[in-house]
């Protein structure tokens, strides 16, 4: 190899070497969190859920609506099915209970990283006792009757 070309294969190696070195600017994605004031609600209760972003965007909320009714927001929104779409930084949603089950509440937006939670949506308190009281007293009958 003559002079010429190391000198070349030097300048070569040293272009790459200075390129590793200069900083490009990096701009990080912002952040969503939900806060729920409940993770389990019984049917006809009321439960608030709270979105904050770490920067103002459109921010969507997508929840089941087989077990969570929508019932209003704190910021200006429109609806979609089962999601709810808002402008800015924060907002609070409200739902009722609507019947036993559970929901994912999955915030999502086009520039900023989502977040999500989930709900357990029970019957109502009067409901459940009388089910499993009912239930006791079938198997029991069920029970006699195979010993007679």
């Amino acid at each position: 190899m003559n002079r010429k070309h190391k000198k070349i294969i030097g300048m070569f190696v040293g272009a790459l070497l200075m390129l590793c070195t200069i900083s490009f600017p990096c701009f990080a994605e912002g952040t969503t969190t939900i806060h729920t004031s409940s993770a389990n609600v019984a049917v006809g209760d009321t439960l608030s859920v709270t979105v904050t972003a770490s920067e103002s965007g459109t921010i969507s909320l997508r929840y089941n609506d087989q077990v969570l009714k929508f019932s209003g927001s704190s910021a200006s929104y429109t609806t979609d099915g089962n999601t709810i779409t808002f402008e800015g930084t924060t907002a609070t949603l409200e739902f009722t209970g609507l019947s036993q089950g559970s929901s994912g509440l999955i915030v999502s937006s086009p520039t900023i990283t989502g977040s999500s939670a989930s709900v357990q949506v029970s019957g109502t308190a009067a409901e459940t006792p009388e089910t499993s009281s009912q239930d006791t007293t079938n198997q029991t009958q069920t029970a006699e009757r195979q010993f007679e």
